[in-house]
């Protein structure tokens, strides 16, 4: 940990820009669609490429994205692979809605 006067501590950070020696938190960018025809809604993680689940409701569905989300970083991380990033992940279509996620590993 780095720290000047008059700042916040800087955590020195792995290579997949989580502080170390903290527990990893990463940002999900969920993008919802609205309810299909027969009410699900669909989410996806707009900044990690191929992560889509569906729910009943918006809670399920976010839940469900935070669940398959800590699988695949998980999954990445015990590999040693680097996780691939969408850096433009592009905005919701119309009728979508964006939350950001903060997901404690």
């Amino acid at each position: 940990m780095k720290k000047e006067a008059g700042q916040l501590p800087a955590f020195d950070k792995d290579q997949n820009g989580a502080a170390r020696g903290s527990p990893p938190v990463y940002n999900c960018l969920a993008i919802l669609s609205a309810p299909d025809a027969e009410g699900w809604i669909a989410a996806r993680c707009s900044n990690l490429p191929g992560l889509v689940v569906r729910g009943k409701s918006q809670r399920e569905a976010l839940a469900a994205l935070v669940a398959a989300f800590k699988a695949e970083v998980s999954r990445l991380a015990a590999t040693g692979q680097a996780i691939p990033w969408n850096e433009s992940p592009g905005e919701p279509a119309p009728g979508e809605q964006q939350r950001w996620v903060a997901v404690h590993l």
